[in-house]
């Protein structure tokens, strides 16, 4: 298998959502790490980047995947966020 069946999945958080922190939900063979940018004069969450470790671990073309997050508060009035999610491929190719 080469690198294409592991490519990593990010979901970007819009600016409108001021999370501090974030938690994932653990998934066998893989790890998540989050990206923060200052926001207001703190840190906020930006993106949620999960990756599989090895190539064995990785999607099949077939399978899907459910990469779930919690945080907290968010803001208030919201009843719904688009999170902007990408997979990119170690060819380039980026499918949204």
């Amino acid at each position: 298998m080469t690198s294409a069946a592991r490519p990593p999945i990010s979901v970007t958080l819009p600016a409108s959502v001021d999370l501090s922190s974030v938690r994932t939900l653990p998934i066998p063979r893989w790890t998540a790490t989050t990206e923060k940018t200052q926001s207001n004069g703190s840190e906020r969450v930006s993106k949620i980047t999960w990756q599989a470790n090895t190539p064995e671990s990785g999607l099949k073309p077939t399978e899907y995947g459910v990469f779930a997050f919690s945080g907290g508060r968010w803001p208030a009035g919201t009843t719904s966020v688009t999170l902007p999610t990408e997979q990119r491929y170690a060819n380039g190719t980026v499918f949204s």
